[in-house]
């Protein structure tokens, strides 16, 4: 099935998922359950990209609170398969430790801007408290991973993969309730992920709006919700996307042309859908005004000059919701850079 079984789990490591037995706070005690010593077991590691999707969408919910990008998705895929890295989110929490490359994988999702924003910079505490809110849908139930976080013993890059593992592996029934609250949100993430790709938003689901948009679907799902029946939600949030990047680009531009021949220019982009604009305007170089037409997706703009021959030339560059920038190029006859500004109402 695309997954190889590789070395035994150490005695060391097994013992670190005894510590998180409780590390969910689940019942009335945040401290780890008393157990028997764990059976070592075979590791599985993936053999193909593709085995470590549901892993990267546990990572993306973890420490983002948000479905993985498709772009995100693949990237981080293929960094795990070139790891070695467990299939598993228990051996994942434990290689942590072990692994420095791993370790500075996974540093990159917690120690980054966005985790940070989530989750805040203040005390233990508090940055606990979010984690749950965001992973658990709840409070801890008592100072287990405070108190870890708090002494070091769990760094913060670490502590929303350790959190989330430790619901994995503890018995009691408000982990497993738990459990499904996180499968739930995986299995929808899944579906959202899927839906952007089939949509051709890519481009549409960048930035922090985006990705709030994205934050505020996960948190509807709960322990008892049907991922299925937020279909249609699913397809309304990411056409939600599309509608919102088409009205940040959407407008009117003008600026200077600068080259062989100087001038100026008027653009206007247009939504056409499905991440699409149309885009018209006209460039006055030379002493003559040069139509520029043509369909783009931004950020990438590649538009036709369009001469009284016909189309001379074209204009390439890139469009952000504030500017476009870029270079025009009438083969044989002129070069130089464009620079519009949404200054032009």
């Amino acid at each position: 099935m695309g997954i190889r079984f590789t070395r035994i789990v150490p005695f060391a490591a097994a013992a670190m998922a005894a510590l998180v037995l409780a590390a969910c706070g689940a019942g009335n005690s945040s401290q780890p359950a008393q157990t028997q010593m764990a059976q070592p077991r075979v590791k599985q590691v993936g053999t193909k990209a593709s085995d470590y999707a549901n892993e990267v969408q546990q990572l993306y919910v973890a420490y983002f609170g948000r479905p993985a990008d498709p772009t995100g998705l693949a990237n981080f895929e293929s960094q795990l398969l070139a790891l070695g890295a467990p299939v598993d989110i228990g051996d994942l929490a434990a290689d942590y430790a072990t692994d420095p490359a791993l370790a500075t994988l996974i540093d990159s999702f917690g120690l980054s801007s966005e985790s940070q924003t989530l989750y805040g910079n203040g005390t233990a505490a508090q940055f606990v408290s979010a984690i749950f809110t965001n992973v658990l849908g709840r409070q801890p139930a008592g100072d287990f991973w405070t108190n870890a976080v708090a002494s070091g013993a769990t760094s913060k890059g670490d502590a929303a993969l350790s959190i989330m593992a430790g619901a994995y592996a503890n018995q009691s029934q408000q982990a497993q309730d738990d459990v499904d609250l996180i499968n739930n949100r995986l299995a929808v993430a899944a579906a959202f992920t899927n839906e952007v790709s089939l949509l051709n938003a890519v481009s549409s689901y960048a930035g922090s709006s985006a990705a709030s948009a994205a934050r505020q679907l996960l948190a509807q799902v709960g322990a008892t919700t049907s991922p299925s029946a937020l279909t249609q939600q699913i397809v309304t949030a990411v056409e939600g996307l599309i509608s919102a990047a088409a009205q940040a680009y959407a407008g009117n531009f003008c600026g200077t042309v600068v080259g062989t021949f100087s001038g100026t220019a008027d653009v206007t982009l247009t939504s056409s859908g499905s991440g699409s604009f149309s885009v018209t305007g006209t460039a006055y170089v030379g002493g003559e005004a040069i139509p520029i037409q043509g369909t783009t997706k931004p950020p990438a703009l590649n538009v036709e000059l369009v001469c009284t021959t016909g189309v001379c030339g074209s204009v390439s560059g890139t469009v952000t919701a504030t500017s476009i920038t870029g270079t025009y190029s009438i083969p044989g006859l002129a070069s130089g850079n464009i620079s519009l500004s949404r200054s032009c109402q």
